[in-house]
């Protein structure tokens, strides 16, 4: 049967969002690529290789402790989270998952300032049915809700105090 399946063209919009993304870049700045200059400019980030901004995430552990805490810790805690994670996915889940674990993964991390590791890794969604298969086992589901619950505590109170998080 060699059909045309006419659902596989919604595969275009991707690309073609990303191209009206460009394109509106390039009539409002004069460069399709102009995002890259302003993440740079007030970001201090660019495109790199992982283990720059990892290298970056180490050094800033020394800063003032709550500074440490939220530039340095929780930006590699959840970036290791993220790499166990896809490197899990791809024995336990399906490829498909595995792809879509390494791309957002490398994507996220591609950079020579970690920022915003843990509002990332929620995009990770295989990540909940590797926890999901994790809780099967009571000792894992303990660890699992005392940690989740330590981070929404620690998190909450960072938000309730005025200080915005990631």
């Amino acid at each position: 049967n060699r059909r045309l399946r006419w659902q596989w063209l919604w595969i275009v919009l991707v690309p073609l969002g990303f191209g009206v993304y460009l394109f509106n870049n390039w009539l409002v700045a004069g460069d399709a690529f102009a995002f890259l200059q302003m993440k740079k400019e007030l970001f201090h980030s660019e495109i790199s290789w992982p283990w720059v901004g990892i290298r970056d995430a180490f050094g800033r552990l020394s800063q003032e402790p709550s500074e440490a805490q939220m530039i340095g810790e929780q930006e590699l805690i959840f970036t290791a989270l993220g790499f166990v994670a896809t490197v899990a996915t791809w024995f336990k889940l399906r490829p498909i998952y595995g792809m879509w674990m390494t791309g957002n993964w490398i994507l996220c991390s591609s950079v020579t300032f970690l920022s915003g590791m843990p509002r990332y890794t929620l995009v990770l969604f295989p990540i909940y049915i590797l926890f999901a298969l994790l809780a099967a086992n009571r000792l894992w589901n303990a660890i699992l809700t005392v940690w989740s619950l330590l981070f929404l505590a620690f998190f909450s109170s960072l938000f309730a105090w005025g200080r915005w998080a990631f």
